[in-house]
């Protein structure tokens, strides 16, 4: 378990891919704020339990957690489970942060 606040740059990477992947996807700048929000409190969840003993960057360890956050919070406005679902699987996030799709 990790003490302490979150690094910002977690929380940063966090907002900045619910905000592209928002913008991808039609989502209204209103709603896109309520998304960020969501993608910052999974990383402040994620950061309690992330164990660096395990193995995994915290980048890794919470890098799903996100993106499904994200994925969900879309299904859940728009009524239509599974297809934000179907688009996260073709991105990813290169090694300097920047969004990417397969």
């Amino acid at each position: 378990m990790m003490e302490g606040p979150v690094p910002d740059k977690h929380i940063t990477e966090a907002t900045e891919y619910a905000r592209a992947y928002a913008k991808g996807h039609g989502v209204q700048d209103a709603d896109s704020y309520d998304m960020q929000q969501e993608a910052a409190l999974t990383v402040m969840k994620a950061w309690r339990r992330y164990d660096p003993n395990r193995g995994a960057t915290f980048r890794t360890f919470v890098w799903q957690g996100v993106k499904g956050s994200v994925v969900r919070w879309i299904e859940r406005q728009t009524g239509r489970p599974g297809s934000a679902r179907a688009r996260a699987r073709h991105i990813r996030i290169d090694a300097q942060g920047k969004l990417m799709r397969l």
